[in-house]
């Protein structure tokens, strides 16, 4: 029976579920090694990895083996260093983000402000730096003990997730499999990371990817080869497509979370500090152009505000002027429980909100229409991040210019004016489910084609 190693956070399980358990169901031997460090999307979101272990116990897990030897340090530094080069070579759409990425080398200040300066760009986007940084990459020796792991696993291929956020310990796993040429695999982890992201600095023999704009990204900025991507759909979201329980009704639902059923509301779905640090601002204006409202429907409208996992304090303020904040610390949509809740948020709501969050795609799966107010305030981490203009170029979202326009918008929608619910099927079937099976399945099979290769070399 082939063993495959499944490397991932424990933070990001949700992400990859689906993708485990089709494995599990084709009868390989599957281990599953996870990293249980705070990311970016929180330390708090484990409850669903920790629920998941007690219904699968026969499928092991163990803590992930991490290189500590003295070149760990001078490779991250020289992973950031590249990784900002990448960006500095990039269109002036990625000013945000490349001058976001200036801090991961951690930096004294005014270091880091000299590199994110004109002359300092100019340096840091050279020929030069590059050719140095991908010459340490290649010639400095994979960790003996992650080696030594993988020799006594013994796997015939390595699973590797995310594979390319700051200071990642996966990458060295990348590293040690592929010089003992281990067979490796890297499902993209979010609808961005190609994108907004570091590079890939040790590129496997497959890309798994959702969507042709992933595959693209791979291969314009991360010089990807195109015969090494496969396209399989997003099995983060393949949840949305096995749902057969009804939701909760209205009157049970809506007075848990804080509002009237008798009302009308709009959800609001916040994004992460990195695309809007605080954006209660406008949700505030939001509230004050319903009130305003010469429509008496309008005016009664509520706003239920669903904070960004790894973003919810912001939401403390908004929850005690009286605009309910649920769930109350945020959540991830990755137990039954936090499904549920979503779900019902999203059914009972008018229409959804939001400036660039991944909930707006859960929306678009769901059916429900999302208003995006374009504001100059987040034009960088927005309008050009180049996954937010893939909703705007294929219809799949409203656009308006500031609360008033989102009102009007939403006020067609109470009226069932609608004309963008095909482009929504239309861009789910593109972004989110190409194929005609789970995105979970697809991937699975797409890892398990490895093992016709031939028998990988123990060095």
């Amino acid at each position: 029976m082939a063993r495959i190693i499944f490397v991932l956070r424990r933070a990001h399980f949700s992400y990859h579920r689906s993708t485990v358990e089709a494995l599990a169901r084709h009868g390989v031997e599957l281990r599953l090694f996870v990293d249980g460090a705070d990311d970016e999307i929180g330390g708090a979101q484990s409850d669903a990895f920790t629920e998941w272990k007690r219904a699968r116990p026969e499928i092991p897990q163990h803590p992930l083996p991490l290189r500590r030897d003295l070149l760990r340090r001078p490779l991250m530094f020289f992973r950031e260093l590249r990784s900002y080069n990448n960006y500095c070579n990039r269109p002036d759409d990625f000013e945000y983000y490349r001058d976001r990425w200036s801090y991961c080398m951690k930096l004294k200040p005014s270091v880091r402000q000299w590199l994110a300066s004109p002359q300092g760009r100019e340096f840091a986007g050279s020929v030069l730096v590059r050719k140095m940084t991908t010459a340490v990459e290649a010639f400095a020796p994979s960790s003996r003990v992650i080696k030594n792991w993988l020799r006594r696993e013994n796997p015939a291929i390595v699973v590797v997730t995310p594979g390319n956020l700051r200071h990642s310990e996966d990458i060295e796993v990348l590293k040690a499999a592929k010089a003992l040429g281990i067979k490796t695999v890297v499902p993209i982890l979010s609808w961005d990371n190609t994108s907004t992201k570091g590079l890939f600095h040790i590129q496997p023999n497959l890309f798994l990817t959702w969507n042709d704009a992933h595959r693209e990204e791979l291969i314009k900025y991360h010089g990807a080869s195109a015969d090494r991507i496969r396209i399989t759909g997003s099995p983060f979201f393949d949840k949305w497509f096995d749902i057969v329980a009804p939701p909760t009704s209205r009157e049970a639902f809506l007075p848990r979370v804080g509002l009237d059923p008798q009302r009308p509301f709009v959800l609001y779905l916040g994004s992460s500090s990195n695309i809007a640090k605080d954006e209660t601002w406008f949700i505030r204006e939001l509230r004050q152009a319903f009130a305003g409202h010469a429509n008496e429907r309008l005016r009664a409208m509520q706003i239920l505000f669903r904070p960004h996992p790894a973003n919810w304090q912001i939401g403390i303020p908004l929850a005690e002027a009286g605009i309910p904040m649920w769930p109350p610390v945020g959540a991830l949509p990755d137990t039954d429980a936090a499904l549920g809740d979503f779900r019902n948020s999203m059914e009972h709501a008018a229409c959804v909100v939001g400036i660039n969050t991944s909930g707006m795609l859960d929306a678009i799966i769901y059916g429900k229409p999302v208003i995006t107010p374009l504001i100059q305030h987040y034009q960088y981490t927005q309008a050009r991040a180049e996954h937010f203009n893939r909703m705007r170029e294929e219809n799949a979202i409203y656009v308006a210019e500031d609360a008033d326009a989102v009102v009007r918008r939403v006020s067609e929608v109470l009226e069932a004016k609608d004309p963008l619910a095909a482009n929504r099927r239309a861009f789910t079937r593109r972004f989110v489910r190409p194929r005609s099976v789970t995105a979970g399945e697809a991937q699975a099979d797409e890892i398990l084609s490895l093992l016709s290769y031939k028998t990988p070399r123990r060095s």
